[in-house]
């Protein structure tokens, strides 16, 4: 399995100035992430969002299904790790643990704190979310591999 580790805030939401009751995705970074699964359409989504901490992964789906996103992708939640060692990197890793069948992953984020998987990160910005050159290297990341 291939798998997107897709934070939300920054990567499909974007807007400003922050509003938590507007949570309406960017049409283009939406429109960016189902470029990048049809293009891969083996590609699964982990949510690795702060979202996840505020809803479960069945609400998660209906609101990708509800932004155009096909729920299906999503196949899981990143965990919760309450303790120093909660930064991205490790909950990724964590969850990469516990799913051996993952045979390559990107990370698409605003934040940096991924510790060891930094080469692994395709950093987005807050204000632009995900773009068409940052679709586009993540489709050649994936072109590159096999699952």
């Amino acid at each position: 399995m291939r798998v997107i580790f897709l934070d939300i805030d920054g990567v499909l939401w974007t807007q400003l100035p922050l509003d938590a009751a507007a949570d309406t995705f960017s049409a283009d970074s939406v429109d960016q992430l189902n470029r990048i699964l049809r293009a891969h359409p083996d590609v699964r989504i982990v949510i690795s969002s702060a979202w996840r901490h505020m809803h479960p992964l069945g609400w998660l789906q209906d609101h990708f299904e509800s932004q155009g996103i096909d729920p299906e992708k999503i196949v899981g939640i990143t965990p919760y790790m309450s303790d120093m060692t909660s930064v991205r990197g490790n909950e990724i890793t964590r969850w990469l643990g516990l799913h051996p069948d993952v045979t390559d992953f990107v990370i698409v984020d605003d934040d940096s704190d991924m510790g060891y998987l930094m080469d692994r990160l395709f950093q987005t910005k807050f204000q632009t979310g995900l773009t068409a050159e940052i679709a586009d290297r993540i489709i050649e990341h994936f072109g590159n591999s096999h699952g």
